[in-house]
């Protein structure tokens, strides 16, 4: 490869996707994730009691495997949210 042979330049601009900025992505994410957490309380309180449900959206509330992902833009939060409101539909 001769030496004058470069990679093509990337400009370096803020995250766009579909004219919408990074931080309305993150946004988004962090309100999926807070729905992941009320159907969380929902799916606990129609299993077992009143009690169990609001422990359950507590403990979701805490686990940071759930909401850390959030502003990563990572799709766990949808995918818990989808998964939870399949199984109140059931």
């Amino acid at each position: 490869m001769p030496a004058t042979a470069r990679v093509p330049h990337v400009p370096r601009r803020r995250l766009t996707l579909h004219r919408q900025s990074e931080l309305t992505h993150r946004l988004a994410s962090c309100l999926l994730g807070g729905a992941a957490v009320f159907v969380i309380g929902l799916i606990g309180r129609e299993v077992f009691d009143e009690r169990v449900g609001l422990l359950a959206a507590a403990g979701a509330v805490v686990y940071a495997h759930l909401w850390i992902n959030d502003e990563m833009l990572m799709s766990e939060s949808a995918y818990v949210l989808t998964s939870g409101s399949w199984c109140c539909g059931r």
